[in-house]
């Protein structure tokens, strides 16, 4: 697979202040959306599926700046 498709990165910026972003310990869970583990209780119950905030539409990062693309803020989105 060619590095451009594996991996890829873009600047972001916190879309809700550090402090409400810290979870609590607790028992991982796994996005159902793309595989990924969810730590600290991070995770979006819903529906029969479990899912990270960002593959629930509730990411807590934006793009830095304005894209003439969408920003994909979830690797799901393929």
């Amino acid at each position: 697979m060619p590095d451009e498709r594996l991996l890829s990165w873009q600047p972001v910026a916190l879309a809700e202040p550090l402090h409400r972003l810290v979870g609590r310990h607790g028992k991982p869970a796994i996005c159902q959306g793309w595989g990924e583990e969810i730590i600290n209780q991070r995770e979006i119950a819903g529906g029969g599926s479990v899912l990270c905030r960002a593959c629930a539409g509730q990411a807590y990062y934006r793009p830095a700046q304005a894209a003439e693309q969408p920003a994909r803020l979830c690797p799901c989105e393929v």
